[in-house]
């Protein structure tokens, strides 16, 4: 990683806060590229097109999770760096995507 920009995913199914997020990450110059997708399916897609180094993922999506989108990611791409994140903070949302091996 040393100095190369690196390609970064945000997940999350609130567009508005896809887009926000996506900008942050975008506007501080540590990124090559930065995707962003509000459903698991367009998400996989992306990783599958592009080297992905970094997945920004929302734990609590309708559909396919995003523990769910992060567990397959920690199984099939080991080496994109997975970091988790979510509003929730009484139930077990951040125990379960640790479970899942999400940083």
């Amino acid at each position: 990683m040393g100095g190369q920009y690196q390609n970064v995913l945000v997940v999350d199914d609130h567009k508005m806060v896809c887009e926000a997020i996506a900008a942050l990450v975008e506007k501080s110059g540590l990124a090559g590229k930065v995707f962003s997708s509000v459903t698991t399916q367009y998400a996989l897609e992306i990783i599958k097109n592009n080297h992905i180094h970094i997945a920004i993922i929302d734990a609590r999506m309708p559909g396919v999770s995003g523990i769910e989108l992060a567990s397959i990611l920690v199984k099939k791409y080991p080496l994109i760096k997975v970091i988790g994140m979510t509003s929730y903070d009484e139930d077990d949302t951040v125990v379960e995507m640790l479970q899942v091996g999400v940083h």
